[in-house]
């Protein structure tokens, strides 16, 4: 069985931007060869600041403002 992690990402300041890397930093812990994709919801580019060089991650950048909970199903 081959799978991947799925998250979605609306950072707003310091500490949202905190939670995305903690959450990438456990599964690439844990599971360090299964892609992660990424979808942001429109994140505040100002904030939005990796912790360290994270494996295995592409990033989507979401069209749909505000549709956080959708995006995992359209994408």
């Amino acid at each position: 069985m081959d799978y991947g992690f799925i998250l979605t990402r609306h950072v707003t300041d310091k500490k949202t931007n905190e939670y995305w890397n903690t959450c990438v930093q456990q599964i690439n812990k844990f599971y360090p060869l299964k892609p992660i994709v990424i979808i942001d919801d429109n994140s505040n580019k100002e904030f939005v600041v990796a912790s360290r060089e994270h494996k295995n991650i592409k990033i989507i950048h979401s069209e749909f403002k505000g549709a956080g909970e959708l995006l995992p199903y359209y994408y």
